[in-house]
């Protein structure tokens, strides 16, 4: 079933035409971005917009007040803020930093041509707190906690009409103030995240739950269409208040879960961007017309984002993949045991044999060039000597003469290490397995598709799994990682690690407005978790990009969503599928 959704159909609304009159959509010229999704979208809606493929599309067609910089800024007088102007030009934060006064731009509109307005805040604020939505971003909105959000929700729950959200002021037109129950570092951080992006209130009660397949935004581009095998079709918005973004007038998403098919479409010239597969790495490298850098250089750099010197970007990604240790339960409660496994295994084969230089060695919680970060050489370089001492030390020994060493306190321990469902965690894991042989540990495999059958109401003790931060702040990495508080099942602390030093660093950062102050706390936090190994700390992933020579602007974030809004193309693109 195709699905259409044209600006005329929305002007169809009983919008105010005085707000209209003055608008005058600009002429650019008609160019076609082509690209992919892994999975399909079908929910436009942004309180609903969670997955990465739906966050792709949701910061094209959506805005709140604020977003996130494109590219990652430089620290300023110790501030990492990497927040910067959307739908608010500025804001002003009030002394006890738990008030914030945005200021709108006059000129944005949303999808339908009306102006946007404070109103417009508050009733997309309010929509956003609403516990009878069920939005998978209510983490955030909690987080947050704007004045008033426990009877506001309170108040839905029993089914009053039209609560108000105190903490939510209009001031004006064109002027909103946001009152917060507490101050927290990382409240414009939070602003950023689709769930408070800003929608117009006459479409979402005119569409109701349809509003999720048509969807009114304030974003660059607004949806066009939707093809029945699921390709999206976006379209430029005439009215973006920024003339300057948004310079290609359409994107085309198809859906291509498979690497090598979106590299093959990439040399048909069927798509602009593509990753580059494993088999073809060393042959796409190595040729001087993509990469004239040579593969030694862009190999061993630690990122190559310069279209102008190459068309193979090299990007480092803020994610981490680790093997999960739950530290409250047997053998894994001993951090001896916990240290003896990380040195037990050789990450560095692991990231240049199995992964082909798809990966760093983690060097430490930040990943590599996340804003904060400190620490450069990786962990726990492989020592399998002091691996051994280190179980030793804890109570393995071999008594059975086969060559493994048990704990003393449950000679017939089984371990069990479970792999994704996938032939490359199988193969880390495989050489884990190898790693802790070599080391007197026995372990055996099982694939984590077992877990989904329903025989598991909990998570193994020992699996492979990774860490994706939502924002651009070491809360992230910090709080529901390794605070104790988030321990619990089903909580985001899955090592259920425990420190109360960490807990009280971690806590102090989290409520701290001084960032210089607020990292070095992380800092210290970092170096009692990494002593205490509460993981088996395995790679961050690095990606390998091919661009085709008409793109130009090309950026690719290590967390964020690609900004197709800053590309642009050299060359006319037909708009024909």
């Amino acid at each position: 079933m195709k699905m259409t959704k044209m600006l005329a159909f929305s002007l169809a609304l009983g919008v105010n035409m005085g707000l209209l009159s003055t608008w005058t959509p600009a002429v650019l010229a008609e160019t076609l971005f082509r690209t992919y999704l892994d999975k399909a979208v079908s929910n436009f809606d942004p309180l609903y917009m969670s997955t990465p493929e739906s966050q792709e599309i949701s910061s094209l067609i959506h805005q709140g007040l604020v977003a996130y910089s494109p590219t990652i800024r430089p620290p300023r007088a110790g501030a990492y803020n990497q927040v910067v102007p959307a739908l608010a030009e500025s804001w002003e934060v009030a002394p006890d930093k738990k008030s914030y006064i945005f200021k709108l731009r006059p000129e944005a509109r949303f999808h339908n041509g009306r102006l946007i307005t404070a109103a417009d805040v508050k009733y997309s604020f309010e929509r956003a707190c609403n516990p009878n939505l069920n939005s998978p971003g209510a983490w955030a909105i909690n987080r947050l906690n704007i004045r008033g959000l426990r009877r506001y929700q309170a108040a839905r729950r029993a089914g009053v009409r039209e609560p108000h959200l105190l903490g939510v002021e209009v001031i004006d037109h064109h002027i909103v103030q946001v009152h917060l129950e507490n101050a927290i570092p990382m409240a414009l951080d939070l602003l950023t995240l689709p769930y408070f992006s800003i929608v117009p209130a006459e479409d979402v009660e005119r569409w109701w739950k349809d509003f999720r397949t048509s969807p009114v935004g304030a974003g660059p581009y607004q949806l066009q269409e939707v093809d029945a095998d699921q390709t999206i079709s976006l379209q430029r918005f005439a009215g973006f208040y920024d003339t300057q973004t948004a310079q290609i007038s359409g994107l085309r998403f198809q859906i291509m879960p498979e690497t090598n098919d979106r590299f093959q479409a990439f040399v048909k010239k069927q798509v602009d961007h593509a990753p580059v597969p494993g088999e073809y790495f060393e042959r796409v490298l190595e040729d001087p017309v993509w990469n004239p850098l040579g593969q030694e250089k862009v190999v061993k750099a630690s990122s190559q984002s310069n279209i102008q010197q190459s068309k193979v970007l090299k990007i480092p990604r803020w994610s981490t993949h680790y093997l999960n240790m739950d530290n409250q339960s047997f053998p894994f409660n001993e951090p001896k045991v916990r240290k003896a496994f990380n040195f037990a295994v050789d990450k560095q084969a692991i990231t240049e044999h199995i992964l082909q230089s798809y990966a760093r060695p983690v060097t430490g919680v930040f990943p590599p060039e996340f804003p904060g970060g400190r620490l450069k050489e990786p962990l726990f370089r492989q020592d399998t000597d002091k691996a051994k001492n280190l179980l030793f030390e804890a109570g393995w020994r071999d008594k059975d003469g086969d060559g493994f060493v048990e704990p003393w306190q449950n000679p017939h321990l089984e371990l069990t290490l479970y792999y994704q469902n996938n032939d490359q965690s199988y193969a880390i894991c495989r050489k884990v397995q190898e790693n802790l042989a070599a080391a007197g540990v026995k372990i055996k495999l099982v694939s984590q598709a077992i877990l989904g059958t329903g025989a598991y109401n909990t998570p193994p003790i020992f699996y492979h799994t990774l860490w994706s931060p939502d924002l651009v702040d070491p809360s992230q990495l910090f709080y529901p990682t390794f605070h104790s508080s988030q321990a619990a099942w089903p909580g985001t602390n899955t090592a259920r690690y425990s420190n109360p030093r960490v807990d009280q660093l971690v806590g102090m950062a989290e409520d701290l407005y001084y960032e210089p102050k607020r990292y070095e706390l992380y800092a210290e936090a970092e170096r009692l978790i990494l002593e205490d190994a509460p993981w088996l700390f395995l790679y961050h992933p690095v990606d390998y990009w091919l661009v085709q020579p008409q793109v130009n602007h090309y950026l690719v974030h290590p967390m964020l969503p690609f900004p197709y809004q800053v590309y642009s193309l050299n060359t006319q693109t037909a708009l024909v599928p």
